[in-house]
């Protein structure tokens, strides 16, 4: 929460890292110009500031429909008045994700078992990797514009 990260990334190093060669660098096909690129596994996948929240950008609800919307979702009382003051919030919360899961992946991997709550870890790591890429971004942009 200290310092505010720009480069976001929306594939995991660590996952990364599974397709890497042994120099660990990865090859990546660049759709629009046709091409193969070799490229670092920490120079790839990320966007600049991707998860960053710029509140500046909405009007402030009043605070009694703030405080409906808060009651709606089960959180009445949490104090969400510092969410302002952590655009990187969201990248935190992911990276926390992905530090809980990376050990769970090496585990399945080498085809160990792991324990239910793992499998719940790790179902919820995915579900993030499902939404948390330009592509599903893109499709909730245009979906808002409708």
């Amino acid at each position: 929460m200290n310092q505010i990260s720009k480069k976001h990334h929306y594939l995991p190093q660590f996952y990364v890292e599974g397709f890497t060669n042994a120099d660990g660098r990865v090859f990546v096909l660049d759709h629009k110009k046709d091409t193969v690129n070799e490229q670092g596994k920490n120079g790839t996948f990320h966007k600049y500031k991707f998860y960053s929240v710029d509140f500046s950008k909405y009007s402030k609800r009043d605070p009694e429909s703030a405080q409906k919307i808060k009651e709606s979702l089960g959180i009445a009382d949490v104090d969400t008045s510092h969410v302002e003051e952590y655009p990187d919030m969201i990248e935190d919360l992911l990276g926390d994700a992905e530090t809980v899961s990376a050990p769970i992946l090496k585990k399945l991997i080498s085809g160990q078992k792991i324990t239910n709550s793992e499998r719940i870890e790790f179902s919820t790591f995915l579900s993030f990797m499902y939404t948390r890429n330009p592509k599903f971004h893109q499709f909730v942009t245009e979906f808002e514009e409708k």
